[in-house]
């Protein structure tokens, strides 16, 4: 598991004790009292320009610690999760989860329910409750099968995936990818209709040229058998057109849409290069 330190919590945090550095130096020191978040905990390069007020940004704080407290620095990734050190629980970043807008405020792409937590405990017992990060893709895929009870990852995904070389920033992505078809099955009743939450989810992720998910082209599905791969279930063959994008590379992640069994498992039938 990931997480991003929430740059606007901490500046709140700053800006409330009287624009001086201790949140900051409370966010280094919890990272190195908890090594779980040694390599979990990350940040955005956003975070030094955050203003606290006016003409007065977080860089600037963090150059008023000593030299050796200074040298603890963050690193940007991509997060699983927010850190957000709240001077106090009424503040509007303490919600669980935190729902950030993706895009412009007036123009959001997405609006993208983030888990939330609000101690280095809390975060680093999160952590250690995940595991350490997959090494290779059998390690990725046996996590994601433990994970997301609501799919069913074929054995396929293995055999093409055995030949592609493991990259982090794909695993993660994929995770994210299999995070969105749990969430819309947990949302969906025996008829296969979407609660208010899966519908809002279906249109973020299912809508639009940039959408993370979406169905092969009208002029590749005159050719259906690029698109027929092994069925998780047992014998036989699975059709499926819609696909996730796990963009680097080019990889795609194929899977039957809509679930022939609502209730039940979603098939994910095909991890690989674009076909």
């Amino acid at each position: 598991m990931r997480a991003y330190v929430n740059e606007l919590a901490l500046a709140e945090a700053c800006a409330a004790a009287d624009a001086k550095p201790a949140p900051l130096l409370t966010l280094l020191e919890g990272r190195v009292r908890y090594p779980a978040l040694a390599n979990a905990l990350f940040c955005a390069g956003a975070i030094l320009t955050t203003r606290v007020r006016e003409g007065l940004l977080l860089r600037d704080l963090g150059q008023r610690l000593p030299r050796d407290q200074r040298q603890l620095r963050l690193l940007a990734s991509q997060a699983a999760g927010v850190l957000s050190l709240v001077a106090d629980r009424t503040s509007r970043y303490s919600p669980d989860p935190l729902v950030v807008v993706q895009g412009l405020r007036d123009e959001a792409r997405a609006h993208v329910r983030v888990p939330n937590f609000l101690d280095h405990a809390t975060l680093a017992e999160a952590v250690q409750a995940d595991g350490p990060d997959p090494k290779n893709w059998a390690e990725a895929l046996a996590h994601a099968r433990q994970r997301f009870d609501r799919l069913l990852i074929g054995d396929h995904c293995d055999t093409v995936l055995s030949r592609e070389t493991f990259r982090p920033h794909q695993s993660r992505r994929a995770s994210e990818l299999f995070a969105v078809l749990q969430s819309l099955m947990e949302a969906m009743d025996h008829n296969g209709k979407l609660s208010a939450e899966g519908q809002a989810l279906l249109a973020d992720h299912f809508v639009g040229e940039t959408s993370w998910f979406s169905r092969e082209s009208e002029s590749n599905e005159h050719t259906p058998e690029q698109y027929t791969f092994p069925d998780p279930a047992g014998p036989g063959k699975l059709t499926c057109f819609w696909h996730g994008k796990i963009r680097s590379d080019a990889l795609r992640m194929h899977f039957e849409w809509p679930p022939a069994d609502p209730t039940g498992r979603l098939r994910v039938v095909y991890i690989g290069p674009h076909r």
